[in-house]
């Protein structure tokens, strides 16, 4: 039986005044999963995934808009998933603070 970690998110991560900040918890030993904190002062960012993405809103109000132009906010104590291969934008439109967790059955680290 392999042994039990804990996994400690850092929900008081400090907001940035730009730009993004983050802070991984946990990743497994061969980089697949990861799951951490991420803030993001504003702005809209290209949505382009490469893996699988569960989101946890803490703080802040986000919108996400597919390549369709469907777009879909979010705020706080709402939980979503980004799944690979979306493509879109991710718009915060108030400074956010999340938990993330990525499962990213391809990656190839050198």
């Amino acid at each position: 039986m392999s042994s039990l970690q804990s996994l400690r998110l850092d929900p008081s991560l400090p907001m940035p005044e730009s730009g993004s900040v983050g802070q991984e918890a946990h990743g497994s030993s061969d980089r697949r999963f990861l799951a951490g904190t991420w803030c993001h002062a504003g702005g809209k960012l290209d949505a382009t995934q490469r893996y699988d993405e569960v989101c946890v809103i803490l703080a802040g109000r986000v919108r996400l808009t597919n390549e369709a132009g469907e777009a879909k906010e979010y705020t706080v104590g709402d939980s979503f998933v980004i799944p690979k291969g979306f493509k879109g934008t991710w718009e915060t439109l108030e400074p956010v603070r999340k938990h993330y967790v990525i499962y990213d059955v391809d990656l190839v680290r050198s």
